[in-house]
């Protein structure tokens, strides 16, 4: 929603707007996040998991994103592992259910989360 992320080549179209805006609940909830974050979202991705199912390992792209990436866990607690590549110190952090995580600096540009 808001703009379309190209999964497979880590590429955002700033210049066409997806149909569908990023619907006014969730403008709601950004500007209760506006203490935490220093710029308002304008691409929205919704993932559903089933339990037992997460993310591959990656680090998110970082040319077409802003320094910060917001994530906010509905459905249940979760323990997303950042890994450090040059140390390789894993930090797991609990992510519980109806939480903000707020990603910048390492955990934004050089850890991966697994």
């Amino acid at each position: 929603m808001g703009t379309n992320l190209n999964i497979k080549q880590n590429l955002v179209d700033f210049s066409a707007p997806l149909e569908q805006p990023i619907p006014n609940c969730v403008t709601e909830i950004i500007k209760l996040m506006k203490n935490y974050i220093s710029i308002s979202p304008n691409q929205l991705t919704v993932n559903i998991y089933q339990p037992g199912q997460g993310i591959p390992k990656h680090v998110d792209t970082h040319s077409v994103f802003n320094s910060q990436i917001i994530s906010v866990s509905l459905g249940s607690d979760v323990v997303m592992d950042f890994k450090n590549p040059l140390t390789g110190k894993v930090l797991p952090v609990l992510l519980p259910a109806r939480s903000l995580t707020v990603m910048s600096g390492e955990s934004r540009y050089l850890c991966t989360m697994e």
